[in-house]
């Protein structure tokens, strides 16, 4: 089964079997404050609501039919080990956003 039309497929994302109904609440809560506006005052510009939300809803709707077996443990372990020297360990936050850190740094102010 295929799940995933917006631009990635949610198999791609390091789903943890052990964790996976924990995981796919954190998303999807995640997903319903995106719909809500959560967090969008720290952002450096608006978002079109009215082509955003539609695609959050999708990905929302896709994401009550992934099911564990759509779960590839390996993808999290490949895709660390490409990014091995810039991959932030654990969970980092932006001290001043309190946003996830990515390689890049802070998505929110662009800090490398």
């Amino acid at each position: 089964m295929t799940i995933g039309t917006v631009g990635f497929y949610l198999n791609e994302i390091p789903w943890s079997k052990e964790g996976f109904e924990e995981e796919k609440q954190f998303l999807s809560s995640v997903i319903k404050g995106a719909i809500s506006e959560s967090g969008w005052q720290t952002l450096d510009y608006s978002p079109n609501r009215s082509r955003i939300v539609p695609l959050l809803e999708k990905l929302d709707d896709m994401l009550k039919q992934f099911q564990i077996t759509h779960v590839d443990e390996l993808n999290y372990a490949e895709w660390k080990e490409i990014f091995r020297e810039s991959f932030p360990d654990g969970y980092p936050i932006c001290t001043r956003h309190h946003a996830l850190l990515s390689e890049w740094g802070c998505v929110v102010c662009h800090d490398s």
